[in-house]
């Protein structure tokens, strides 16, 4: 007979475990095991932008000849939030300017994908500078400048480096991401915005070969597109795996 067990494994941040106080045995000599994501619950607080990594650029203002540093802190930013927290930092730093927001500017192109800083004044930015914001807004870091202009970013903005999560699971087969080995169950696109619940129900669950007969512990990790651990800011986590046991058929052989 047919029969299927469910696990939760519940903990904080994207590496999370569980252990059994008694083991459960599967009989493999008389059925197939196969494991599967049935649902997951978390939210979307994956940061794009961490401290120690890549939240820093320097920033020249008019009347002073020095470049300073400017830090965000470990957050979740769309490119608008990163200008508005640029402006506001140089309106505090230099509470003498004058119309910081009209003389200093950073936006979006939607047609070009590109960051592009105006400067109707003497400002200046540098992205020559120890875990630089460079990559994310589209310089190079070596890319200095500074004087009444336009200027734009060489490459389009890569706000969201997070655009997937790989679930993993010690108890399971490998398969191949990009030729890579990865004991991945199931893999998901992220579409809510920042902030939000992120939740899947699986209708259609995909079953992984299991390794082993005994379950004493179980290990669910996730992993971004490109293999990184995805930073879950030690947000809650909840996942449900679903096991599935199909009783082998046995083969008959007729006598001639």
């Amino acid at each position: 007979m047919d029969d299927n067990l469910e696990f939760i494994v519940r903990g904080k941040g994207s590496d999370i475990s569980n252990d059994f106080l008694e083991p459960i045995i599967i009989p493999i000599e008389t059925h197939e095991a196969k494991l599967g994501i049935k649902n997951f619950a978390t939210y979307n607080n994956i940061p794009n932008i961490e401290d120690g990594r890549n939240n820093r650029l320097k920033i020249k203002v008019p009347g002073d000849g020095d470049f300073k540093i400017f830090a965000l802190d470990t957050g979740a930013y769309e490119l608008s939030i990163i200008a508005q927290q640029l402006t506001e930092w140089i309106e505090i730093t230099y509470p003498d300017l004058k119309d910081v927001e009209e003389n200093f500017k950073l936006i979006g192109n939607e047609a070009t994908s590109k960051a592009e800083f105006l400067f109707k004044d003497d400002y200046g930015v540098d992205f020559g500078v120890d875990h630089s914001i460079c990559e994310l807004l589209g310089f190079k870091k070596e890319r200095k400048f500074h004087g009444k202009g336009r200027y734009i970013a060489s490459e389009i903005v890569n706000i969201a480096n997070v655009t997937q999560m790989i679930f993993n699971c010690s108890l399971t087969e490998s398969n191949y991401i990009n030729g890579r080995e990865t004991p991945f169950l199931y893999n998901c696109g992220i579409d809510v915005p920042v902030g939000y619940r992120l939740a899947r129900e699986l209708t259609d669950i995909s079953y992984k070969n299991l390794t082993t007969s005994q379950i004493s512990h179980i290990r669910v990790w996730i992993v971004d597109q490109n293999g990184a651990p995805i930073n879950l800011r030690n947000d809650d986590l909840v996942v449900t795996l679903s096991l599935k046991l199909k009783r082998r058929v046995t083969e008959v052989s007729i006598a001639s």
